[in-house]
């Protein structure tokens, strides 16, 4: 009987900042006496960059050992370029809200250089020396990749698919050999209060605020409530809710966003 292989498939965002208040506890903890002033860029702090790279490095290592993942079989995805993203251009005000400025432990925290310094000097020495598979579509967010990339693993390679994220979206992905874990190995499902079709029509007529989308309910009428109903009595606005469907669901992401994933998916893979 043939093995089925593993993957593990992470969202490269999730990862970074995890690693980074991780690494902002180790310094902490070295340095008891240190008074952080507000507003610090830790990427200008070359004792933090240390922590930052080793506990990179050996939570990606607890991740592969534990879950039995061969590292080429490591993908790690970032997110593309804010300005050229295919959300933004049907919808402006999408995720305008966030900001640079990490407020942590009574703190404003900056990154400054410290991403593009993973990207520019951690990731290519994982690449060649691991293997590991690193895949960015300047027009596509982590999201759309990790959720092509994964019905790919599961389907054409018949693989048994671990994602590492903390993002509850990603309950669309869920299945019998894909599941969502934390940096700790947390399931996120173990967290849930609602069934996957639950949550997601909640979030489409609740809205997400981190993201800056808007709710769609015009009136106060609670959740228990059908769709079919809210619809049927008028308590819904309907533009707001087929852009809800557009921004937040996997499925209506577009076609030819999908072929350039795609692209990029079996160009990694070769």
């Amino acid at each position: 009987m043939t093995t089925r292989p593993t993957y593990l498939v992470i969202d490269g965002s999730y990862y970074l900042f995890t690693i980074f208040f991780i690494s902002k506890n180790d310094y902490l903890k070295q340095n008891p006496d240190w008074e952080q002033p507000d507003m610090y860029d830790w990427s200008t702090n070359p004792e933090f960059w240390e922590i930052y790279q080793h506990r990179f490095n050996m939570h990606l290592l607890k991740l592969t050992r534990r879950l039995r993942v061969p590292r080429t079989n490591v993908y790690f995805i970032r997110e593309g370029k804010k300005s050229m993203l295919w959300r933004t251009a049907i919808y402006p005000e999408y995720k305008a809200t966030r900001t640079h400025v990490i407020h942590h432990r009574g703190k404003d925290n900056l990154l400054g250089d410290l991403f593009p310094r993973v990207y520019h000097e951690l990731l290519p020495h994982y690449m060649e020396q691991h293997r590991l598979k690193v895949i960015r579509v300047l027009t596509a967010e982590a999201d759309d990749i990790v959720f092509l990339l994964t019905r790919y693993l599961e389907i054409a390679q018949r693989g048994r698919i671990y994602v590492i994220s903390k993002d509850k979206d990603f309950i669309q992905l869920v299945s019998p050999t894909v599941s969502i874990h934390t940096v700790y190995m947390d399931n996120i499902m173990d967290s849930m209060t609602m069934t996957a079709t639950q949550y997601m029509q909640s979030k489409l007529l609740m809205g997400d605020v981190s993201d800056n989308i808007p709710g769609c309910v015009v009136t106060g009428c609670g959740l228990v409530t059908s769709l079919d109903e809210m619809i049927i009595n008028r308590q819904i606005n309907m533009n707001q809710l087929k852009l809800n469907h557009q921004l937040i669901l996997y499925t209506h992401i577009p076609f030819r966003i999908k072929m350039e994933i795609h692209r990029s998916i079996l160009s990694a893979i070769e």
